[in-house]
């Protein structure tokens, strides 16, 4: 029984070394690769972490621009299986279980080779790394795929981020707006207006922050100048 856990114990801490190595640095070099697809962004890989010796918990790639970041979580439950969650935030990310949204590609686009994690899975991947290979690795180009997936998305959800800035003075029905006045918000689809929709965005986004009634103070696109945020 003791040879036996002592050749466990020495079979987890290679599949360990091998995870936070060679495979973690295949990871952060697909990362690299998505940079330099899409310049505009940093895409950081932050790791393999651990809910108890040898039961891996997630790993994570943080996908940011100028302006505010994606988390991209791959997480594992106790029965191996694989789900990769999203969220938008800012501060470092490291919450159990994962608190984000469930990415809306599931895991379909994996095979089950990889999508069923194991103890096998980090062999299979190394073997494929042999010689320092990431391009020839299939777990790093399917990564990598949904990677450049995240940043379109990711990308085309920033082009829908407006500034919304009253033009002057404007006081109708009790209600006064200023220049200072001035909310962001995303549209739900890609446009060059975001009035597209009669101002439901805005309006939501002017009543939660400034309690203003925007249908009682009569607004219109007239009322506003409008930018998009780069």
């Amino acid at each position: 029984m003791k040879k036996a856990l002592l050749i466990i114990s020495l079979k987890n801490e290679v599949i360990d070394e091998v995870l936070r190595g060679p495979i973690s640095e295949a990871l952060k070099k697909v990362g690299k690769k998505v940079e330099k697809q899409y310049p505009s962004l940093q895409v950081d890989f932050h790791g393999f972490s651990y809910v108890e010796i040898s039961q891996i918990r997630h790993f994570r790639y943080r996908i940011s621009s100028k302006k505010r970041a994606l988390w991209l979580t791959y997480e594992f439950n106790n029965k191996g299986n694989f789900a990769i969650y999203y969220d938008f935030l800012e501060e470092h990310y490291d919450t159990y279980p994962c608190r984000g949204n469930e990415w809306i590609w599931g895991t379909d686009w994996l095979p089950k080779k990889y999508r069923d994690w194991n103890e096998r899975t980090p062999c299979l991947i190394m073997d494929e790394l042999t010689n320092n290979k990431v391009d020839d690795s299939c777990f790093c180009n399917l990564i990598f795929d949904n990677l450049m997936m995240a940043s379109v998305g990711f990308i085309n959800t920033e082009d829908r981020v407006f500034e919304i800035i009253p033009k002057r003075i404007k006081r109708t029905n009790d209600t006064v707006l200023t220049p200072e006045m001035k909310v962001i918000v995303t549209t739900k689809i890609h446009t060059s207006d975001p009035f597209y929709n009669g101002a439901k965005e805005i309006k939501e986004a002017y009543m939660r922050l400034y309690g203003f009634d925007y249908k009682k103070a009569c607004c219109s696109i007239n009322d506003f100048e409008f930018k998009k945020l780069d």
